[in-house]
């Protein structure tokens, strides 16, 4: 089954031209064979396809891959690929995230997610969104953990580092990694930023309990009634690459998306991270920025999963 893809690039990023119309492809990597071809979703920059498929033609000990694709009027463009070994599903199927290659420029946070079952064998369990994570550091060591707070509520990984961290996250399967964009709910029963923080610098050992975000592509219509008023609530000094939303006004653009958006997940939420918008580099730059963009303005978020 392919399930759905993320951080995908906007190949269709100019004015008025919309978003991606993507499909994905599923082929043996071996011989090019192509096995199975998604329906096109249009205007999608995180397309959710749920299409299951028999794979006519596969042959025992072949890989697969993935491949994502934008239909443009005459030709496709390839927003990234992927290629699973028949070792990773042969015996028990697979269930999860796939990092894609050759995504372009400056994208290296597309995902596909795919289910593969074997027959007479159901899907299997997929990996969970919120895990633990124990590691130890010595006496005066840094444990290699860049960490943004603002929001109040969790700790936002931003880096992992040289330290006892990046040692654990190679001794472990990719799914019990801690990767950047993840958020720390609690170390050593401690559930507040700074209480999180402070078992960071006085202790040695630390289990953390860990779980993952997820990447929402918004396209904001900004009237020229809104413009100059996001309507959003920002750190007073913010730090980092991406901005942390702190609130929500009762006025503004921000609220006239979210007013129109059918889509619940497509809105604006408190502690959702700002994490590209055209020509900014750092959260100050997109703060300001924010305060002269007009029309179809696009903008990726970074938002913590929701508890299963």
């Amino acid at each position: 089954m392919v399930v759905s893809a993320s951080g995908i690039r906007n190949s269709d990023w100019l004015p008025g031209t919309g978003k991606p119309d993507c499909y994905c492809t599923v082929k043996s990597a071996e011989q090019g064979r192509e096995l199975f071809r998604t329906k096109i979703l249009n205007d999608q920059l995180a397309p959710m396809w749920n299409e299951e498929a028999r794979l006519i033609g596969y042959k025992t000990g072949e890989s697969l891959e993935f491949e994502v694709w934008d239909k443009d009027l005459i030709t496709s463009e390839s927003l990234g690929k992927v290629t699973l070994s028949p070792d990773d599903f042969a015996q028990e199927g697979w269930n999860g995230q796939l990092k894609l290659t050759e995504a372009g420029d400056g994208i290296d946070s597309a995902f596909l997610n795919v289910k593969i079952k074997m027959p007479d064998q159901d899907y299997p369990k997929g990996p969970s969104n919120e895990f633990e994570v124990t590691v130890e550091k010595q006496q005066g060591e840094s444990l290699g953990l860049d960490l943004d707070l603002q929001d109040g509520t969790y700790c936002l990984v931003k880096t992992v580092d040289d330290g006892p961290l990046q040692q654990y996250n190679e001794q472990v399967k990719p799914t019990e990694q801690i990767k950047p964009g993840d958020f720390v709910l609690s170390v050593n029963g401690e559930t507040t930023p700074k209480a999180m923080l402070r078992t960071f610098r006085g202790e040695h050992k630390f289990t953390m309990t860990v779980r993952r975000s997820t990447t929402v592509y918004v396209l904001v219509d900004i009237q020229n009634s809104d413009e100059g008023t996001p309507g959003l609530e920002f750190p007073t000094e913010p730090v980092g690459e991406w901005l942390c939303i702190k609130g929500l006004q009762n006025e503004g653009w921000a609220k006239a998306h979210n007013d129109g958006c059918e889509d619940s997940s497509a809105k604006f939420q408190v502690g959702d991270r700002i994490a590209a918008l055209a020509g900014a580099s750092n959260a100050g730059e997109v703060r300001d920025k924010l305060a002269d963009v007009s029309g179809k303005t696009p903008m990726r978020l970074v938002r913590i999963l929701p508890k299963e």
